[in-house]
C-alpha cells in the first residue's frame, strides 16, 4: 500500500505544543500495537493540520495504513486559528501549560476568543 504523500507546514506544525519523548515514544508504540492510525489525520489542500507527529511517525513504519480527513477552511489564517482553538483547548492545554508558551500564535488567539 502506497503512502499519500503529505506537506508539514512548519508554521501549522510550530502552533502544536511537542510532544515530551516519552509521549511520543508511547503514541508510537500504540500505534504499533493497533496496526493503524485510529485517528484521521486532519489536512487543509494536502497540509497537515493535525496528525503531525502520527505522520512522521508513519514515515518509518510505511505498511501502515492511515485515512485523511479534509477540512474545509478558506485561508491559513481560518486554519490557524482553528488550531489554536479547536485543537488546543479540548487537548486540555492552558495558560498556565508551559508547553504552550512555546506556540507562537496562543495568546493572540485567547486574546481574540476573549
Amino acid at each position: 500500500m502506497k503512502q499519500q504523500t503529505l506537506i508539514i507546514d512548519p508554521e501549522f506544525k510550530a502552533q502544536i505544543p511537542p510532544l515530551t519523548e516519552d509521549e511520543r515514544k508511547q503514541l508510537e508504540e500504540n500505534i504499533l500495537a493497533d496496526g493503524e492510525i485510529l485517528s484521521p489525520i486532519l489536512v487543509w489542500n494536502d497540509t497537515i493540520v493535525d496528525g503531525h507527529n502520527r505522520y512522521e511517525i508513519l514515515q518509518n513504519h510505511p505498511e501502515i495504513p492511515f485515512t485523511v480527513y479534509p477540512l474545509t477552511l478558506e485561508n491559513r489564517e481560518q486554519v490557524l486559528v482553528w488550531i489554536c482553538l479547536d485543537l488546543q483547548e479540548p487537548a486540555g492545554a492552558t495558560q498556565s501549560d508551559p508547553r504552550t508558551e512555546k506556540v507562537p500564535h496562543w495568546e493572540a488567539v485567547r486574546r481574540r476568543k476573549a
